[in-house]
């Protein structure tokens, strides 16, 4: 993510049921996220802008296409879920989206996003410790609380891996 983008879009795959509730995440094989998890994420091309009148329906155009194809049937809906903000260098917004998935999905284990191989999680054992500092702070609110967030994130610079600061809210409405 050192390209100069200004705007990502995240998705969160996940499968909400009464035995176990699970998540896609994405081990990054190169880049940036080398070694790490993260959700599904990219850049938005630079013509999306917030000003737009229409720009909330091309982020969930994008969030919709980021989705691999073998998850696609499997998918029951589609909610933005968090806006984050990272002050660093250079500076981005992030807009996170829940991908509802019904339960036929868990069986689907060769899930590629990029060239990056994807893994099923319960949510009780997301590996926290191999992923981006920030995700441990807003990862439990969206999803275990069902809450709407908003936040701000500080790490210094890509190069550096620790959260400098940060400020997260609980919203009703994004």
């Amino acid at each position: 993510m050192t390209e100069s983008h200004d705007i990502y879009v995240q998705i969160l795959p996940i499968i909400k049921s009464q035995s176990s509730n699970k998540i896609v995440l994405c081990k990054w094989i190169q880049g940036d996220y080398k070694d790490r998890y993260t959700g599904l994420i990219r850049p938005v091309a630079s013509q999306a802008s917030p000003n737009d009148s229409n720009f909330r329906e091309k982020l969930e155009a994008v969030a919709t296409s980021l989705l691999p194809q073998h998850l696609t049937p499997h998918k029951q809906g589609i909610e933005l879920t968090a806006i984050l903000r990272f002050t660093d260098p250079p500076a981005y917004t992030e807009y996170v989206y829940i991908v509802y998935l019904n339960e036929d999905a868990v069986a689907i284990t060769d899930v590629l996003f990029d060239d990056n191989p994807c893994e099923w999680f319960r949510w009780e054992d997301i590996p926290f410790e191999q992923m981006p500092e920030d995700d441990g702070l807003w990862y439990p609110k969206v999803l275990q609380e069902g809450l709407k967030v908003t936040g701000s994130f500080t790490f210094g610079s890509w190069s550096e891996k620790t959260l400098k600061a940060h400020h997260i809210d609980a919203v009703t409405q994004l």
